[in-house]
């Protein structure tokens, strides 16, 4: 199941100006450090691709801040 829906995937490189973002949004926040890099790298895909993207996590505030990014949430 998984294998058939990797291409529908994307993929986020981890580079300096995106761990910066994740800094600004662990601070804006109040994000442990790996959280703020997966929302850091969400954040970057929605802006770069014109396609939907769906934001997945189970921690209450990672997902509250994904919302004030206008980020969709997975339910």
């Amino acid at each position: 199941m998984f294998e058939l829906a990797w291409p529908s995937f994307a993929i986020a490189e981890i580079t300096q100006p995106l761990v910066e973002k994740a800094g600004v949004f662990a601070e804006a926040f109040a994000l442990r450090g790996y959280d703020s890099v997966q929302l850091a790298a969400a954040h970057q895909l929605h802006e770069q691709f014109a396609l939907p993207l769906t934001f997945a996590c189970f921690d209450r505030r990672l997902n509250q801040a994904a919302k004030l990014l206008q980020l969709e949430v997975l339910p």
